[in-house]
């Protein structure tokens, strides 16, 4: 097989798979890379996080305000994203948050270069959700992307299970293995990249990993709301 017949072959079977495919709100077929149909999309637009958030003193950008319960098209949108192989899925959200006037006013205030830096995977390693999500941003951004955290504290339950202080206990350290380091890091916007903000945490422990830099924000798909504070059935 030629390569002009090969190319064509994988264009067409990607165009099957996307037929194939149903809207995660309504099961309509042919959804966009959202992974929601248009109507659905139109309908969770009443969630979009309108403006930045304050979170621990951190900045925070976010495509959607979350309400588990309450939107069941967006909850399961949230929840079928993690992985790492719906990276056509993450570019979608990640431009639709860099199209954000919030955003973009919040970047244009900085004028510096930007660096973002990826929630570490529970494996070192391992190109989770969070990943795929930064190096959509770095894209969307023309920013390095930098993925040099990894955990140093584990538990068996799965974060969204956890209250309040246990999430305070999570620690993030820099991964002694990571070389690749761009060359100006001195006077940069460091954006931390997760895919749920709910108390800001792991991102916390992430600037403190990152020596607390001066200047340093929080982007993710959606900042999860919390009905009852220490509240463990977040979803």
């Amino acid at each position: 097989m030629n390569l002009a017949a090969w190319v064509t072959m994988m264009f067409a079977w990607g165009s099957i798979q996307r037929f194939l495919s149903c809207c995660l709100g309504c099961g309509s077929l042919c959804p966009d890379a959202g992974l929601l149909c248009r109507p659905c999309q139109s309908i969770l637009s009443r969630y979009h996080s309108e403006s930045k958030h304050q979170i621990r003193n951190m900045e925070v950008h976010t495509v959607y305000d979350w309400f588990p319960q309450k939107s069941d098209a967006l909850s399961r949108m949230i929840l079928h994203s993690k992985g790492g192989k719906l990276k056509p899925s993450w570019d979608y959200y990640a431009n639709a948050l860099v199209k954000k006037p919030s955003f973009q006013e919040a970047l244009g205030l900085q004028q510096k270069s930007i660096v973002v830096v990826p929630a570490p995977a529970k494996k070192v390693g391992v190109k989770d959700h969070a990943y795929q999500w930064g190096l959509s941003l770095a894209q969307a951004l023309g920013a390095e992307f930098v993925p040099c955290l990894k955990r140093t504290s584990f538990t068996r339950q799965e974060q969204k299970r956890l209250d309040i202080y246990e999430r305070s206990l999570l620690q993030t350290t820099i991964d002694e293995n990571y070389t690749a380091w761009p060359k100006n890091l001195q006077n940069c916007l460091w954006i931390f990249a997760d895919d749920i903000v709910t108390t800001g945490s792991t991102a916390h422990s992430a600037s403190l990993a990152l020596g607390s830099p001066a200047h340093f924000q929080v982007a993710a798909l959606a900042y999860r709301r919390l009905s009852c504070g220490g509240s463990k059935n977040l979803l």
